[in-house]
C-alpha cells in the first residue's frame, strides 16, 4: 500500500485504529478459548459426552449448549457448532452448515467472523470445491482468490 499522499496524522489514526481492533479481536479470541475450555471442564466432571449428531434443542443453560465442533440436527440439516456454550439457533449464526458424511457442502455466506471458514475446511462453488486457505475466511471462493486454493471439480453446484 502506498501511504506516501496521505499526511502523517492520518497514518496515526490509521495505525491506531487497526492496533485497537487487533487488540479487541486478540481478547475475543482468548476470551473464545477460555469459555472452551470451561465447558470441557464441566462436560468432564459431570462425564457428558460431546453432542454429536443429535437433535438441536434450546439449551437452558450455557454450558450445556453445544461446544465447539460439536454437531447437530435442525430442521433436517446437520450443523457444526463454531462457538462453545453455542446457544444460537443453527442455520442462523454459529454453526457450519455440514455434511454428515464428511464430504463439502456448497458454499454459504458466513454472517460474523466467528462464522468464517477455517483453514482447510472445504467448501463447494459453481462446481468446484475449494479449501480455505486461512482461518476466519469471510471471502467468496474463486479461482484467483488468494484466500481459497481450487482441489478439485465437483458435480455439486
Amino acid at each position: 500500500m502506498d501511504f506516501s499522499f496521505l499526511p502523517s496524522d492520518e497514518i496515526q489514526d490509521m495505525i491506531d485504529s487497526a492496533q485497537g481492533e487487533l487488540a479487541r479481536r486478540q481478547t475475543q479470541d482468548a476470551f473464545n478459548a477460555e469459555l472452551a475450555e470451561l465447558q470441557g471442564k464441566y462436560r468432564d466432571a459431570l462425564a457428558i459426552e460431546p453432542i454429536e449428531w443429535r437433535m438441536w434443542e434450546a439449551p437452558e443453560y450455557a454450558l450445556d449448549a453445544p461446544g465447539l465442533g460439536d454437531t447437530v440436527e435442525h430442521e433436517s440439516k446437520f450443523y457444526r457448532s463454531l462457538l462453545a456454550c453455542n446457544q444460537l439457533v443453527p442455520g442462523e449464526a454459529g454453526y457450519r452448515q455440514v455434511s454428515r458424511q464428511g464430504v463439502p457442502i456448497p458454499w454459504l455466506e458466513p454472517s460474523r467472523e466467528h462464522d468464517g471458514y477455517a483453514k482447510g475446511e472445504r467448501a463447494i462453488r459453481g462446481g468446484v470445491t475449494y479449501e480455505s486457505l486461512c482461518d476466519k475466511n469471510m471471502q467468496m471462493p474463486h479461482p484467483d482468490s488468494e484466500y481459497w486454493a481450487q482441489v478439485e471439480v465437483s458435480d455439486e453446484e
